[in-house]
């Protein structure tokens, strides 16, 4: 059960009471006594009854907040050695999708691991073109890629590769990019460089 509706409970809950209490003014002392300590017990047993339906409520959010550590499905340091840097961070966020983002600043070099749930996986472009509005300078170019998972589909333009396996009900999003690629950027100098990292990386998510 939610805050708001554990909220919205006992709030009703001190208005019936309130209400109950009210109409017992006009009685004997007796009568609102008696009727103090029914509403005593009544309190007591819909609190007792609301607590047993808040520690189901909260167990069941608990389940459900179990979130994936994206970072563990591919650590900093084999992300490293993709990189061909030594200086690489992570940090792990849960806001769309379990990500875990890497970096090397050194290198001007980044890359993005995300978890999808099923919807998500199912929304995510196979063809990136689609929605760039004809805009022939910001086209990608689609990946010639098969074997990781139940379906993979990828794509590569200018300093950036994008990486994305289906396995069962949920899938995997990889984007990896360099900052003009060159001297600087590690193990990633071009696009190609880029593209079979991508591969490697991905072929050990799914397999764990």
């Amino acid at each position: 059960m939610s805050k708001r509706l554990r909220f919205l409970g006992a709030a009703l809950a001190v208005m019936s009471l309130t209400f109950a209490a009210t109409g017992c003014g006009s009685d004997t002392k007796e009568k609102a006594d008696k009727a103090g300590v029914d509403d005593s017990s009544n309190v007591d047993k819909a609190g007792d009854s609301n607590q047993g339906a808040d520690s189901s409520g909260q167990a069941e959010d608990d389940d459900e907040a179990v979130a994936v550590d994206a970072c563990s499905l591919f650590s900093k340091e084999e992300m490293a050695a993709q990189m061909g840097a030594d200086d690489v961070t992570t940090e792990s966020m849960d806001a769309v999708s379990p990500t875990c983002y890497y970096s090397s600043e050194a290198h001007y070099l980044k890359a993005e691991l995300a978890v999808l749930d099923e919807e998500q996986l199912a929304n995510t472009p196979r063809d990136p073109n689609a929605y760039l509005g004809g805009q022939a300078d910001s086209k990608v170019e689609l990946l010639d890629v098969s074997g990781i998972g139940d379906e993979v589909f990828g794509s590569k333009s200018k300093g950036g590769v994008t990486l994305v396996a289906g396995v069962g009900d949920k899938g995997y999003s990889l984007l990896l990019t360099n900052a003009g690629g060159g001297a600087d950027a590690g193990n990633w100098v071009d696009e190609d460089a880029m593209v079979a990292s991508a591969i490697e990386i991905m072929k050990s998510v799914v397999k764990d």
